[in-house]
């Protein structure tokens, strides 16, 4: 199920506010120095975990939080997908979705 998700899966809020096809931007920050890049994705749930676009498949280990065969764990928030290395942010109408 590449990219779709199963209508029968039961979604958070965080996980309705990703599925689908979106534009994200990812912030890496290093030394005081950052960049950012922008590009689309498909992210889809089954019952066992989510499609993260081209980043393939991560199982489901719990609410919002999800982790690949690598050992890479994700956590979905409603603005985007944090992370400990880089921040990537769902855009809104050509806008970065900001936190409050």
């Amino acid at each position: 199920m590449m990219g779709g998700s199963d209508p029968t899966v039961s979604l958070t809020s965080a996980e309705q506010a990703n599925q689908g096809t979106h534009q994200y931007t990812m912030t890496c920050e290093s030394e005081g120095s950052s960049s950012s890049t922008s590009s689309t994705a498909t992210i889809g749930f089954t019952s066992e975990g989510v499609y993260l676009g081209s980043d393939g498949f991560y199982a489901k280990i719990g609410t919002n939080v999800y982790q690949n065969s690598y050992g890479t764990i994700v956590t979905l928030l409603p603005v985007g997908i944090p992370s400990n290395h880089f921040t990537v942010r769902r855009i809104a109408m050509g806008r970065p979705i900001r936190s409050k």
